[in-house]
């Protein structure tokens, strides 16, 4: 809960159960603080069932990213959490009423930075198959029973009866903190933005991420169509020293988009980008007329540097 509390930009979550409403409070509250906040969860009926599953609504219209995680596909058995990509915690607490006081657990805290990054990459792979959530329901209880539960009833019936009864019994969690002596700041080592054009010409870099911004960092640019009925939008990402032309910087990825054909300035982009402590960066670039969405990313640490504090 301090861990979660003391979050500055960025909270990353896999979690397969998450039914304490103490701990979701802690993130309602932190997106309330500006705070990013991407949680993926198993869709079942641990989670969504409407006796004890939690509203994440509330989640939702506070800003926060959801994603569930099919049962059909690979199953998440996840239990990390990821916080401004400079702690981690993980182990074989889930998020839950029957972890916090029936089971027997383990948590790892942990600023190894070479973990983090494996558990940060591994987070984005997760993503990568799911869509985010506008909306939130939940199952009814008179739908779940032996039949139809598609995991073990034994948990479900344990969970329920410590929400319903109140049961708090003895806690017994070991936990492990690994600490460095001196705390590593990361910052972007270079300017880092798109391609802009004006009428189908070059009109320098837009600047997304200056040189020197502490990470991680997450932002949003708007852009609008620069020409007359074009049918392809690119984004071109490039870095350097140079603030205002992309000439002797470098290109960092690219991507196009497919757009309808309008006049120039009808058309409104939003491309959001993010790069971690550990030079993960990601780009998004989002047509606001249509919906439609593109992302790609890349692992640059050559993108960071570091000072000690």
């Amino acid at each position: 809960m301090n861990q979660i509390s003391s979050a500055k930009k960025e909270i990353n979550i896999a979690m397969a159960w998450f039914t304490n409403q103490d701990l979701l409070d802690a993130l309602n509250s932190r997106l309330h603080k500006d705070v990013m906040v991407n949680l993926i969860i198993l869709d079942d009926e641990i989670n969504r069932n409407d006796i004890y599953g939690l509203d994440f609504s509330t989640f939702i219209n506070a800003g926060g990213k959801l994603y569930l995680s099919s049962i059909s596909d690979k199953f998440l058995h996840h239990k990390f959490c990821i916080i401004d990509s400079e702690i981690i915690i993980t182990g074989s607490y889930n998020w839950t009423n029957y972890a916090e006081y029936r089971n027997d657990e383990d948590i790892i805290i942990s600023d190894n930075q070479h973990i983090i990054l494996s558990y940060q990459e591994h987070f984005h792979k997760l993503l990568v198959s799911k869509n985010c959530l506008n909306e939130y329901s939940r199952i009814p209880s008179s739908a779940i029973n032996k039949d139809n539960y598609q995991g073990c009833f034994a948990d479900f019936e344990a969970e329920k009866n410590l929400y319903i009864n109140n049961s708090v019994l003895t806690t017994s969690t070991s936990i492990l903190v690994q600490n460095k002596r001196h705390k590593k700041i990361a910052f972007s080592k270079y300017n880092i933005g798109f391609h802009a054009y004006t009428n189908g010409s070059s009109d320098g870099m837009k600047i997304l991420i200056e040189k020197g911004t502490e990470l991680p960092v997450s932002v949003i640019v708007d852009a609008w169509s620069n020409a007359d009925y074009i049918t392809s939008m690119p984004c071109e990402i490039y870095y350097g020293e140079i603030k205002d032309s992309i000439l002797n910087n470098s290109k960092l990825v690219s991507l196009t988009m497919v757009v309808p054909s309008k006049r120039k300035g009808e058309l409104h982009f939003k491309t959001k980008a993010t790069l971690d402590s550990n030079g993960y960066f990601h780009i998004e670039f989002f047509c606001v007329e249509t919906g439609e969405s593109n992302e790609t990313f890349t692992n640059d640490n050559n993108l960071i540097e570091y000072l000690e504090s």
